[in-house]
This record gives structure tokens, C-alpha cells and sequence, in this order.
């Protein structure tokens, strides 16, 4: 099992969410306590601006269970920090575009 550890970090987990629409006050202990209701989690990152720490507006949650992320994509009306938020499974055919945005060493638009 721990060897599937390695994998995922390579190559990625099914078991991963994009969270868009965060209200800019969500910190990270804010973040990880909310979707820990739903279950354990391997992994939890709000994304920031390198150079002002500002939150973007999104992050990605990873849960440990199926059972953890079914719950989470099945309910209805996140909120958090008084923004409603939005869960979407990671669409496969867009993890290529990571490699533009690394191209460009985080640029701001």
C-alpha cells in the first residue's frame, strides 16, 4: 500500500477536489477543518500569490475514502467563511494546462 502512496504522489489521486469560490479570509486550519467533516484527508492546500500570500480564490482537498469524497461531492450547499463554495471533480484532460502555468513560474495575469 504504501508503495500506491508513491504512485499517487506521482501521478495524482481520483480522490482529489478543486474548491473554487473561497472567500479570500478562508485560511488553511479553516479549510482543512471543514472538509474533514466530511472525512479523513491525505492532502489540503489553499492556493496563494507568491509574492503578496493572498489567497486565490481556490484550493484542492484529497480525501484518504471513497466514501469521504462521495459524501462531499453528494451534499449540497457548501458554505464557508459566509462564501458558498463550489466542489468539482479534477477533470483529467485539464491537468496538462499545470504545465503552461509552470512555464511561466507563477505569473500573475
Amino acid at each position: 500500500e504504501e508503495q500506491k502512496s508513491d504512485l499517487d504522489k506521482k501521478f495524482g489521486n481520483d480522490l482529489k477536489l478543486f474548491v473554487g469560490s473561497l472567500s479570500y479570509v478562508t485560511d488553511d486550519a479553516k479549510f482543512k477543518a471543514y472538509f474533514e467533516k466530511f472525512g479523513e484527508l491525505t492532502d489540503h492546500i489553499v492556493m496563494r500569490y507568491r509574492d503578496s500570500g493572498k489567497s486565490r480564490g481556490f484550493g484542492f482537498v484529497t480525501f484518504k475514502a471513497q466514501e469521504a469524497y462521495d459524501a462531499c461531492l453528494g451534499h449540497q450547499g457548501h458554505e464557508l467563511d459566509l462564501a458558498k463554495i463550489d466542489i468539482k471533480r479534477i477533470d483529467e484532460s485539464a491537468r496538462p494546462r499545470k504545465r503552461g502555468f509552470d512555464e511561466m513560474e507563477g505569473e500573475a495575469y
